[in-house]
């Protein structure tokens, strides 16, 4: 991959055949730090609250899980009047998942999940912040 002038000081990134790259990640994506756990958790935070006039906007889950089965589903506002995201995931011993979503939750709510059943497991997701 390289770079190549495309006028005005502007690069613009192209295979070796010349072909414009184009990503398909909004700018400024962030990466929560995973959570590595060893039993189920309850309303647990992966993103903390952006503050005042702004929001999250999660883009892609990951998730893995152990040798027991169980579910997992993600919310807004873990310690107040949570919003559920998406479906309920249940997942089978040693399963995975990595799907992109895209959830806009309200202003400076936090994000995060809840797992039943679970033993050994990690949660991460992407995500970007943005003013309202």
């Amino acid at each position: 991959m390289a770079t190549k002038p495309v006028g005005n000081g502007l690069r613009a990134r192209v295979n070796s055949n010349e072909d414009l790259l184009v990503s398909t990640r909004p700018p400024n994506t962030l990466n929560a730090a995973p959570h590595n756990e060893i039993e189920a958790q309850a309303d647990h935070a992966l993103v903390a609250a952006p503050g005042a006039g702004k929001r999250l906007i999660i883009t892609r889950l990951q998730f893995s899980n152990g040798a027991t089965p169980g579910t997992i589903l993600f919310e807004a506002a873990t310690a107040g009047a949570k919003t559920q995201y998406g479906p309920t995931w249940y997942m089978a011993a040693n399963d995975k998942g990595n799907p992109e979503v895209y959830y806009v939750l309200g202003e400076n709510l936090n994000f995060g999940f809840t797992s039943a059943t679970m033993t050994t497991h990690s949660v991460s997701c992407e995500y970007h912040i943005e003013p309202l």
